[in-house]
């Protein structure tokens, strides 16, 4: 039998298995179903032959059963798949809190006018049905700690019981500073930075074990202090927070909107080289262009003998306002099929989205990346085709040369 009949066997085993255990789910109380997944989760990694050990993709409802672990790049590791939620605040447009179209947002300023978990819920259950193995969405500093060393984990809290109740790994990408720093964009004293990952890192890292630090930092609407400011205050002391809470958390290079080899560089100019343990970066077009950008951020790797840590594109994506145009499917199929060493590839965005613009709030911009509408029901033909590609098995890295 070859692997890839094994995988496939395996992948529609577990596919069964939630499929039972969501039905059987709904006869039990919130208590129990956590002690009953956390037993299942475990028979099915061993009957899946070890999940990751075995060289196959670890199930996204088994990421939960245990804390995190140390994630090292070998080639021939499986392509991951993820996909991105609604950022959480856009600062330059929305001035009056968190976005409405967000997991962060505020009632009554929630749109469509629905309670926070309801969205949450429906992303949640969307992501599972894709079988993605991350959610990759923003854990807002400033809406977290209000107040130096005093926090609000209402929403957090939230997010992450939701996301372990559906079997879903969150992938949190810290961004915005806090009201106390200035601006959201403005550089904090590195200490306070080191103190929040530290902080949050404690009390999730059972759960999460991937860290992504700020949000395109080559953007002055995200980060308006300079690359040297970035690494000095957020990239060395945020990885020295994480690893102090959980030495084998996982640090993520805060994805710049493109892989400017010069931005990269100077990640190592300004002595960052040694502060994150997975490359990252966003790149929109077509195939060619998701593929070369790939190379551009290796060729940096390789320069510093680094060839080994993992390479993650965090955004990609196209528009698609049509149910079944061919762009989403076939950028999809060429990302994630492809020979090339990109070992994650997620997603921009799961659901299509408005931009609002406040004040009054009104819609500014409306976007159709999702691979399902507005409406969180109608599926694009995208969904389909990223929930059969990860059904059906994505490749192995390329071996990366270096």
């Amino acid at each position: 039998m070859s692997n890839r009949t094994r995988m496939r066997q395996a992948r529609a085993l577990r596919v069964a298995a939630r499929e039972w255990a969501r039905h059987t789910l709904r006869r039990l109380t919130r208590q129990a179903r956590m002690a009953w997944l956390i037993s299942l989760f475990g028979a099915l990694l061993s009957a899946c032959g070890g999940g990751a050990a075995s060289g196959q993709p670890t199930p996204a409802s088994a990421a939960h059963a245990s804390p995190s672990a140390s994630v090292t790049y070998t080639a021939g590791d499986m392509r991951g798949a993820g996909v991105n939620v609604e950022p959480s605040y856009r600062p330059w447009r929305y001035v009056d809190g968190p976005a409405p179209e967000s997991w962060w947002c505020q009632p009554p300023n929630c749109s469509p006018e629905q309670l926070p978990r309801t969205k949450i819920d429906t992303d949640l259950q969307l992501a599972r049905q894709l079988g993605v193995d991350h959610i990759r969405v923003e854990f807002p500093w400033r809406f977290i700690e209000t107040q130096r060393g005093v926090y609000d984990w209402t929403r957090a809290d939230l997010i992450v019981s939701e996301a372990q109740f559906y079997g879903v790994q969150l992938q949190p990408v810290v961004v915005y500073s806090p009201a106390w720093v200035g601006n959201p964009t403005a550089a904090p004293n590195p200490a306070d930075f080191h103190d929040f990952m530290s902080t949050l890192v404690s009390r999730y890292h059972a759960t999460i074990s991937h860290w992504e630090l700020w949000n395109e930092p080559d953007l002055d609407k995200y980060w308006s202090a300079g690359e040297q400011a970035y690494v000095q205050s957020i990239l060395i002391p945020g990885y020295q927070g994480v690893k102090a809470a959980d030495p084998s958390g996982q640090v993520i290079l805060g994805g710049p909107s493109t892989p400017s080899a010069d931005w990269l560089e100077g990640i190592y100019q300004y002595g960052g080289g040694d502060s994150f343990d997975i490359m990252a970066w966003h790149m929109y077009g077509d195939v060619g262009a998701v593929l070369g950008s790939a190379n551009t951020a290796l060729d940096v790797l390789v320069a510093h003998h680094q060839a080994s840590k993992p390479l993650w594109i965090g955004e990609y994506g196209v528009e698609d306002s049509l149910l079944h145009d061919s762009a989403q499917s076939s950028l999809l199929t060429g990302v994630l099929t492809a020979q090339s060493p990109i070992a994650q590839a997620d997603w921009y965005n799961l659901r299509d989205e408005a931009s609002m613009e406040c004040c009054p709030p009104t819609v500014a911009v409306m976007g159709h990346y999702g691979l399902v509408e507005r409406d969180g029901v109608t599926h694009k033909s995208g969904f389909a085709t990223l929930q059969r590609l990860i059904s059906a098995g994505l490749p192995r890295v390329q071996a990366p040369q270096g």
